[in-house]
């Protein structure tokens, strides 16, 4: 039988803290399976606005027109998913499960293979450890 996931409720909250001023942050250091996750804690709505702004600003050449109307893209996706689904369209939908990080830094114990600079989301319910800092 599967382990049910635990939420850390200390976490959960200092998640939903950040959320209430947008544009905040705190700087988070995460251990998720297979991965140390470092960076500043960020609302659900803040790195929504960051991303968007991140996927328009990508790049020149093949693709760029698709990769700039992205978030427009899951944006009206997730609204449909929410109206058969009929969830509220105010809702959360989900995401006050999910941590924001912005100017994260990922690694899995190898330098080489780590990935600086960038925006993260992940669920709490799969963060095992966790300290204030990043």
């Amino acid at each position: 039988m599967a382990e049910d996931k635990v939420l850390d409720i200390y976490l959960y909250a200092l998640t939903r803290y950040v959320a209430q001023v947008p544009g905040d942050s705190v700087g988070i250091t995460l251990v998720v399976p297979g991965a140390v996750v470092r960076g500043n804690l960020i609302g659900h709505e803040t790195w929504t606005a960051a991303w968007a702004v991140q996927m328009r600003a990508w790049g020149q050449g093949t693709g760029v027109e698709t990769v700039a109307q992205l978030p427009d893209q899951v944006e009206r996706l997730s609204e449909a998913v929410r109206r058969e689904q009929g969830l509220d369209a105010a809702a959360d939908a989900g995401h006050k499960e999910f941590l924001h990080l912005r100017d994260a830094i990922i690694t899995n114990g190898s330098p080489a293979t780590s990935i600086s600079g960038v925006l993260w989301r992940g669920r709490i319910a799969d963060v095992s450890g966790w300290s204030m800092g990043a």
